[in-house]
């Protein structure tokens, strides 16, 4: 998370890392689901789950960062 900390006070480029984030934890488990949807459970899969998990790390990092916002992200099933 070095790298990260050079950008936790700056205000623009924390946000555009968020919305970053946020893009690719939508996109990740779209392609995650993509696949659950095709009965392909392949290591490929699993390195989307990993890398989604990763993301969500990094983001709990920015919106911690200050302080000021204590965050718990977990992922949900949305109602169909």
């Amino acid at each position: 998370m070095e790298s990260l900390d050079t950008i936790i006070h700056n205000t623009e480029q924390r946000a555009a890392a968020i919305a970053r984030l946020l893009t690719l934890i939508e996109m990740d488990t779209a392609i995650i689901r993509r696949h659950h949807e095709a009965h392909d459970e392949s290591v490929y899969i699993q390195q989307y789950i990993e890398l989604r998990a990763r993301n969500l790390t990094t983001l709990t990092y920015l919106l911690e960062a200050d302080g000021l916002l204590k965050a718990n992200l977990q992922l949900g099933n949305r109602a169909a």
